[in-house]
């Protein structure tokens, strides 16, 4: 038997990751890699060349989306990736289906709720900004001198937020 989200007790926070958790912005990223590829005489990107490293940032779309003799020149690369995505940001990007309602619902519980994400943080203050996202707390992947997987972020929100993690949930896609 499937239980309601309204009939689960809740955690007093919930910390969601950006993106691919809330938002789809894999069309935007993919745009900036295929900018790179074109500046560097490549073709188009393929969804096949780095959909699926989207949510690992920057530079693994750039592993996983350039050929093995351009990885020496990803940390360049990945400069001009960023200024592109950060001109281009919410193009394409768009929050999944029942994102807004289910804020809608904690906020209506009084359940507070952030996001952590590896994007950088001006980059996750725009995009946030551009779909108009009301949260209660916001990390970035350099806000600290630690990313996820290490708990790191999710413990400063916490801080940030004054709750114990025990009284958190995480959620995100990888």
């Amino acid at each position: 038997m499937m239980t309601s989200i309204s009939k689960i007790e809740m955690a007093p926070v919930i910390l969601f990751d950006l993106d691919g958790t809330l938002v789809d912005s894999a069309g935007d990223l993919m745009a900036a890699l295929g900018h790179v590829r074109k500046s560097i005489g490549l073709t188009e990107p393929t969804p096949a060349h780095a959909a699926n490293f989207v949510s690992g940032g920057a530079a693994a779309m750039m592993r996983a989306g350039l050929p093995p003799d351009w990885h020496g020149e990803i940390e360049r690369l990945r400069n001009e990736f960023l200024e592109y995505y950060q001109q281009n940001i919410c193009v394409h990007s768009k929050l999944y289906p029942g994102a807004t309602e289910l804020f809608a619902r904690l906020n209506a519980q009084g359940i507070a709720w952030g996001i952590v994400t590896n994007k950088p943080i001006a980059l996750a203050r725009q995009l946030t900004r551009a779909l108009k996202l009301e949260y209660a707390a916001l990390l970035g992947g350099d806000s600290l001198g630690f990313k996820k997987p290490d708990p790191a972020p999710v413990l400063a929100a916490c801080r940030q937020l004054g709750i114990a993690a025990a009284n958190t949930w995480m959620v995100g896609d990888d």
